[in-house]
């Protein structure tokens, strides 16, 4: 079972409909949004835990989200009283995603950059990738999925971004996982989720 919410476009969320969205999750989320300096990311936390919430429901029932803390490996959060529930979002100014499974899953979303950072792809982009990057006729979409998949594998690993992001491949070799992204060529943003594949 893997199910997948996508809310696009945070920024035009109406303050009506972000009161009765905040109104249903527990406060520890309501904190955590605050914690944000920049209103937008803090409505996108919101939002994110609002689709976490209603992916609970589908999947169980439950109208409440279980109690969650961070795992010791990693700081990758957990429910501590559903293992086996396993959930990973994410948040950019064009989408929020969220995913909920009953296998481990790992999920990033992007926005594509108007343009490439040179300095940040030669950081964290190997020789290959790079120009894989550089040879595609939208080399910021391809940017945009090659990054979305080394964080949606990084988060399912529970890591979260690492220094040598440039040799995550050699590190997590890709024929151990499965990865589905999405383009939303309209509102320029892409996503990627990232399973274990099967043994």
């Amino acid at each position: 079972m893997l199910r997948v919410k996508v809310y696009e476009n945070p920024e035009k969320i109406g303050d009506d409909d972000l009161r009765l969205m905040t109104s249903r999750l527990p406060h520890d989320c309501q904190a955590r949004a605050n914690r944000y300096k920049v209103r937008g990311a803090a409505v996108q936390s919101l939002i994110a835990d609002s689709l976490l919430l209603d992916l609970v429901a589908d999947a169980t029932g439950e109208t409440m989200l279980p109690e969650r803390t961070v795992a010791a490996s990693g700081g990758k959060p957990i429910f501590v009283d559903r293992p086996d529930l396993h959930f990973n979002k994410s948040h950019c100014p064009n989408a929020v995603v969220c995913a909920i499974s009953d296998a481990p899953v790992g999920v990033d979303v992007e926005a594509v950059p108007d343009s490439l950072d040179m300095e940040l792809c030669r950081h964290c982009f190997s020789h290959d990738e790079m120009a894989d990057i550089l040879a595609d006729e939208m080399p910021t979409v391809r940017f945009a999925v090659l990054w979305t998949r080394k964080e949606a594998l990084l988060k399912l690993e529970g890591v979260g971004l690492i220094d040598e992001m440039a040799a995550v491949a050699d590190i997590y070799p890709a024929e151990r996982y499965v990865f589905a992204t999405h383009i939303s060529a309209v509102d320029r943003y892409v996503y990627t989720i990232c399973t274990y594949k099967c043994q």
